[in-house]
């Protein structure tokens, strides 16, 4: 069995952050990231490039920032300083926005910005300059490109990331026809520019938990499910291969999202409330089979064969568990070496 693990966790105090990022790499993880939200988290590019000097061999990117709070020209300059320092192991994940844009109070960006962005990113690290929403974006210090990865949870999202992305983080979810169906998309989106499926690198990007109890981890895991859900499915639900009787709770879900306590776990006891929604709603048990790794280390490596034989080999977890550090051990001692 040949699968790979990602991990994704928010910008933490300085010694804990070098702390997790070592233990991931030590771990095994073959992709080690952090997120942006300006408003929720700590600085993104102070996080990444701790990140990039505190690890050697793995691969490490933003996961995920958008198209709207910086400039192209910033965020190429800055993705080429992190490769740099991290020796060519960086890449830039992008996506239209969540949290980091709602709560500046701005909208989601257009899969058309987004498209411009990304064009506008690319054509600076060629020609060091590009046209950009009506003026002229100059890069006149690097032309060291650096592969930009876009997270996709709709067919036209899909089939961009097929036509212009160096590598995609999927988050449809992983139903056999959600798979199927964001392969088609993908490859699609790829035969416009002349490409295959071969010339991506393809992540699945999901939640996860681990525990010696299955309950336990699904509980854990409650806020993270949220939070996939609203992104995935906050600007609707059709053409997304979601089950007809979920389509009705998941798009409530999407509505009642509280944006303030993204991907925050109650440390009381109780549920927050987009916890609370999870399970008001009736949607733990499908977002955290379809939507995450959750369970035992033996529900893992189960989960793991399953998966590859539908065509999923990298799983990247954005990684909202109770004990970041207790999760990362557990998964490299008790799951990453029965994964070949």
């Amino acid at each position: 069995m040949a699968v790979s693990f990602g991990i994704a966790s928010k910008p933490l105090p300085k010694d804990e952050f070098v702390r997790w990022v070592s233990n991931a790499e030590a771990a095994g993880f073959d992709l080690v990231c952090t997120g942006d939200s300006p408003a929720l988290l700590r600085d993104q590019y102070v996080a990444l490039t701790l990140l990039a000097l505190n690890t050697s061999t793995c691969k490490i990117g933003s996961f995920i920032t958008n198209p709207v709070s910086r400039h192209p020209t910033i965020t190429a300059g800055a993705s080429s300083t992190l490769n740099e320092l991290s020796n060519g192991r960086f890449r830039i994940g992008i996506s239209t926005g969540d949290s980091g844009l709602l709560n500046l109070g701005l909208k989601r960006s257009t899969l058309a910005r987004l498209e411009e962005y990304v064009l506008t990113m690319q054509q600076l690290w060629r020609e060091s300059e590009a046209p950009y929403r009506g003026g002229t974006a100059r890069l006149v210090w690097t032309d060291q490109a650096v592969p930009i990865y876009l997270a996709a949870g709709g067919p036209k999202a899909l089939e961009l990331a097929g036509r212009i992305a160096d590598g995609v983080y999927i988050t449809l979810g992983l139903t056999p026809s959600a798979i199927d169906g964001a392969l088609l998309h993908l490859e699609k989106g790829a035969k416009q520019s002349g490409r295959t499926l071969d010339d991506l690198d393809i992540w699945w990007h999901v939640r996860a938990n681990i525990d010696d109890d299955y309950d336990t981890s699904v509980r854990g895991c409650l806020s993270a499910l949220g939070g996939i859900a609203h992104h995935t499915f906050q600007a609707g639900v059709e053409g997304k291969f979601l089950p007809k009787e979920f389509q009705a709770p998941i798009a409530e879900l999407a509505r009642r999202y509280d944006s303030r306590t993204h991907t925050f776990i109650s440390d009381d006891g109780g549920l927050n409330p987009n916890e609370q929604l999870v399970v008001d709603l009736g949607l733990q048990d499908f977002l955290s089979h379809n939507f995450a790794m959750v369970g035992t280390p033996s529900d893992w490596i189960s989960r793991a064969g399953e998966l590859e034989k539908l065509g999923v080999n990298q799983l990247a977890f954005a990684a909202v568990v109770p004990d970041l550090n207790a999760f990362i051990h557990q998964v490299g001692q008790d799951v990453i070496p029965h994964l070949g």
